[in-house]
């Protein structure tokens, strides 16, 4: 996994799990203004729809490229976000 926040920005992340079929982990940020991140996750399923959640809620379900990757953008927060990125299929 690649992170990109900005340049001042302070991020902490905690890798909970990874696996080929889900990934999560926390974030917090100490931050005073919320900032962008961007996520960039590779090896993945080529081709394969994901479902992001964050804390708990379905946030957006995006497709891998064919290199088995996929992008996407969150903020920073000072409370500590739950992300979960899954293929599995959702209840």
């Amino acid at each position: 996994m690649k992170v990109v926040t900005m340049s001042n920005s302070n991020l902490t992340l905690g890798i909970r799990m990874w696996s080929p079929d889900e990934m999560s982990w926390t974030q917090s940020s100490k931050d005073v203004n919320s900032n962008k991140v961007v996520y960039q996750i590779k090896d993945l399923k080529r081709n394969n729809y994901y479902t992001i959640l964050i804390n708990k809620k379905i946030i957006r379900r995006i497709m891998s490229d064919p290199n088995g990757g996929l992008v996407f953008a969150y903020k920073t927060n000072k409370n500590s976000d739950e992300i979960v990125v899954s293929n599995k299929r959702t209840p």
